[in-house]
């Protein structure tokens, strides 16, 4: 029997949680979320070209999760595009195999916005597909409500990442960042990030102490908080933390070492760049 979710993209999107504060999606929280009088109300927008999947669908998200509202059924990608251009959902659900192209193709048209997208298709072979384009969970018709159920708090989830600038005033002046997640927030502070690595609508903060947080925000949302003091763009995918800068090897294109030993990738269009920075921030004994 075909199972209910494709488990190989399901494996790697869990993946994508608080390693510290172990964020799950238990029927606790979701009950917890649904009794909170200020609960917040989710916008989603659903893509099918079939009339009874876009109603089905509708009727178990009506009937189930009384913190998410319906803003629009569409048919098609032109259709959908019309209605992202009015209201901007938080979630997308969206079918794959359309009569005038793909769901794909409406992904194409907001490179830019930021919204969880939960793939709801008949069809298993494009998961691979899916997972560059960021999605947050992939179910396999017909739909399973408990498949249905995780899926919607990790859209959840993805909408509650957040990433707040937080300035200590007195002697000693402390930049932190407070990343929030489903069930509160972590602080951390700015001089303690060792790199970013960019994955798809998701970022790996890597930390001086070893740790590592996933957060559902792109790295070109935390460079305002960044300074360019401290922290350089060395590849479209990394951001490192010069001041933890451990050494260089030309070998293989070139490619930094950091304090913990993690060697990564000088892009070619960075490497000029990347060495000036290191001939007027470093003195040099040759």
């Amino acid at each position: 029997m075909m199972n209910k979710s494709l488990n190989f993209i399901s494996a790697v999107i869990d993946e994508f949680k608080d390693e510290k504060l172990q964020v799950t999606y238990t029927d606790e929280k979701l009950r917890f979320a649904k009794n909170n009088r200020f609960m917040k109300k989710y916008k989603a927008l659903i893509l099918d070209d079939e009339v009874y999947g876009r109603e089905n669908l509708a009727l178990m998200l009506e009937t189930r999760f009384e913190d998410v509202e319906i803003v629009g059924k569409a048919s098609d990608v032109e259709e959908a595009e019309e209605i992202i251009q009015k209201i901007v959902p938080d979630i997308l659900f969206l079918d794959i195999r359309l009569e005038n192209g793909t769901g794909f193709d409406l992904l194409d048209k907001f490179p830019e916005k930021n919204i969880a997208t939960i793939i709801v298709s008949g069809y298993e072979q494009y998961g691979i597909t899916a997972l560059k384009y960021g999605v947050v969970d992939y179910i396999l018709k017909p739909i399973d409500e408990e498949e249905l159920k995780k899926a919607v708090g990790k859209a959840k989830l993805f909408n509650s990442n957040s990433i707040t600038d937080i300035k200590k005033e007195g002697k000693k002046e402390v930049d932190k960042l407070k990343i929030s997640t489903f069930n509160g927030f972590t602080l951390i502070e700015i001089k303690d990030i060792l790199r970013l690595e960019s994955d798809s609508n998701y970022t790996q903060v890597h930390l001086v102490d070893g740790s590592k947080l996933i957060v559902s925000k792109t790295m070109k949302e935390f460079e305002p908080f960044l300074s360019e003091d401290s922290f350089f763009r060395i590849h479209r995918s990394h951001i490192i933390n010069t001041n933890f800068i451990k050494g260089y090897n030309s070998k293989e294109g070139g490619y930094v070492v950091l304090k913990d030993d993690s060697m990564v990738e000088v892009s070619r269009s960075k490497h000029k760049e990347f060495m000036e920075l290191v001939a007027s921030r470093f003195n040099s004994i040759s």
